[in-house]
């Protein structure tokens, strides 16, 4: 007897609708298919014919005898590899003994409404980003942990030559498959709303740093220095963080405040004792963020700050004075703390830092590409929704073929897997089990959010990003062609979308023997994403995903040269540019590397 599509409810035969949830009911018109589905439906949501004429039809108890293999959407238990640790690796991040089962493993929904849930559901494993950040907050007394947005500088690592023409590819701006002079230009600027200031032009910090100090100090006397910021320059609250380095003092300082227009706030004073005569370098850097922690830039300072030599010193009557180099003009009073005599308030003057502004301008990348046909309002991906989706592109000129693995909602885990919350479930290439053992299940979060894309790591071994280790757990800023390696086993090109100041989507490139086969991408699905090929410099189409009744998310595309959009069902196929070949299918759960190169893309 065959079972209805929601609530697994007995149908009986003949009849279109079911008696429990009341779902009308229809069969797929393909001979080889046959199963039962909402009849309201565009298309099978288990081959992708197309039902839009076709009318309810009786359930027949063929249609539903199980599945039919052919695909991962709909099936009662969704295709989920094992792919947890190898039996002699054991992994500190989780305490998984060797020869142990991941945990978690990812359940088939059981009915139609718990499908949809699925499709809504955050990925909830432990602390993300946007939780780690708002559990503490350095700006607002009293003081908290240091928690805080960090943009790594450095220059961007040299990756691979471009795929040659023959290598199937689609790719957002940055990918290497479109001229690179088209997609990397810059952004018209990046700015805190009511600064009025672009973040690609910031010269000028839009706040003065002050310092209070001596000229001169001497060796083994304790030293006073006063630093404070004004907001002169801010129409609008603003984050800033300051840094202090100097061998005067026993490590690296940070200050944090929040400022706003014509605000004065002055800092903790750093008291020192300077035991070697001789100049000793002070060097400062301020960072100016918006409310949210995106930064807007950085700039720095330095100076050299005296130390003389207690031998240089001669003590006059009354021990409260001191002649500073045997000239009496220049002694300085004695204060209660033991320093010289502070010169009064004097401003700073900063420099910007250009590697970090360059990054900066590229943590939002904007790239002329035209502008597709506009999609109907209520077709848009609702805010916050998920679903995860393989993707698969054919050349049919050479056969090859290329996966992409997507989450489109506002966050992804990706690690070694074997848990339903971690997305892409990542294996190195070629594979290494020794390797393989330094990824943790959960290794690194990527998010969309305030506009910008973060990533943080939560693992055992750590996470690379340009060369060089981030903190555990603290966000970090994204930016276009950034090099993110977690545990130095995967590497990945990153690349953003973004349009009118906001970052849409993160697309990882991986920079391993998998580079031309297999790719993730998180959009946020509010807007279209392009589709390049190689030798053009123009999309050859546009993808957008939206959320239709009773039935989850559909993939819509838009061929240039149709100009408008189109359903495209799972495992249906769509030919671009003459030569590739465009699938995809739904994903109840998360399945390993493996499975998107293998199961999925053979059977397009």
């Amino acid at each position: 007897m065959a079972a209805c599509f929601a609530c697994e409810s007995p149908i009986p035969d003949g009849v279109s609708q079911c008696p429990v949830c009341g779902l009308q009911l229809a069969v797929c018109r393909n001979p080889d298919c046959g199963q039962c589905y909402p009849a309201e439906a565009s298309f099978c949501p288990f081959c992708g014919e197309s039902v839009q004429d076709a009318a309810p039809a009786p359930v027949e108890p063929a249609a539903v005898e199980g599945p039919t293999g052919t695909g991962v959407v709909g099936s009662p238990v969704p295709f989920v590899a094992e792919n947890g640790p190898s039996p002699e690796v054991f992994d500190p991040a989780t305490g998984s003994p060797p020869g142990a089962e991941p945990a978690g493993k990812p359940a088939s929904p059981g009915t139609f409404d718990q499908m949809l849930a699925l499709f809504q559901e955050g990925e909830d494993a432990g602390p993300g980003p946007a939780a780690a950040s708002a559990a503490a907050d350095p700006y607002a007394p009293p003081a908290a942990a240091s928690e805080k947005a960090t943009l790594v500088g450095g220059l961007p690592a040299a990756f691979p030559a471009d795929p040659s023409p023959g290598v199937p590819m689609i790719g957002l701006p940055g990918t290497g498959v479109a001229d690179r002079g088209l997609a990397a230009m810059a952004m018209p600027g990046l700015g805190l709303p009511g600064l009025g200031v672009p973040t690609a032009a910031m010269s000028t910090a839009p706040v003065t740093l002050e310092v209070e100090t001596s000229d001169k100090y001497r060796r083994h006397q304790q030293g006073l220095l006063r630093l404070r910021v004004r907001g002169d320059g801010l129409s609008s609250d603003a984050l800033v963080d300051v840094g202090i380095s100097s061998a005067l003092f026993s490590g690296p300082t940070d200050f944090h405040v929040r400022l706003g227009f014509s605000q004065t706030h002055e800092f903790d004073a750093l008291r020192f004792v300077p035991h070697v005569a001789g100049a000793e370098h002070v060097r400062i850097s301020l960072t100016l963020k918006t409310p949210a922690s995106v930064p807007l830039g950085r700039w720095s300072a330095a100076w050299l700050m005296q130390i003389e030599d207690v031998e240089k010193q001669e003590i006059h009557a009354g021990g409260d004075v001191f002649i500073v180099g045997g000239v009496p003009a220049a002694s300085p009073s004695l204060g209660l703390d033991g320093f010289g005599a502070m010169g009064g308030w004097q401003p700073l003057p900063l420099q910007a830092d250009p590697h970090f502004n360059r990054r900066l301008t590229n943590a939002c990348p904007e790239a002329a590409l035209g502008t597709p046909p506009p999609l109907d309002p209520g077709s848009v991906w609702p805010a916050g929704a998920r679903a995860q989706a393989a993707v698969c592109v054919d050349d049919l000129q050479t056969g090859l073929s290329q996966a992409l693995a997507v989450v489109c909602g506002n966050s992804a885990n990706l690690g070694r897997g074997g848990d339903p919350a971690v997305s892409w479930w990542l294996q190195p290439s070629p594979f290494d089990a020794h390797q393989h053992g330094r990824l943790s299940r959960r290794h690194v979060s990527l998010e969309l959010r305030d506009g910008r894309a973060w990533g943080s790591d939560w693992s055992t071994n750590g996470t690379w990003l340009n060369g060089e280790r981030v903190a555990k757990s603290e966000l970090q800023l994204l930016a276009d062609e950034d090099r993110l390696e977690p545990a130095q086993v995967v590497p990945f090109h990153v690349t953003l979308l973004a349009r009118e100041g906001q970052v849409h989507a993160i697309w990882l490139r991986r920079q391993d023997a998998l580079r031309e086969q297999l790719s993730y991408l998180l959009t946020d699905g509010q807007t279209p994403l392009p589709v390049l090929v190689p030798g053009q410099s123009a999309p050859v189409a546009w993808l957008a995903w939206r959320r239709t009744p009773n039935q989850g998310p559909e993939l819509m595309a838009c061929a240039a040269e149709a100009g408008r959009w189109e359903p495209l069902g799972p495992q249906q196929q769509r030919v671009l540019a003459d030569r590739y070949r465009l699938s995809w299918q739904l994903l109840l759960a998360p399945v390993d590397q493996a499975t998107y190169l293998g199961a999925i893309c053979a059977q397009t």
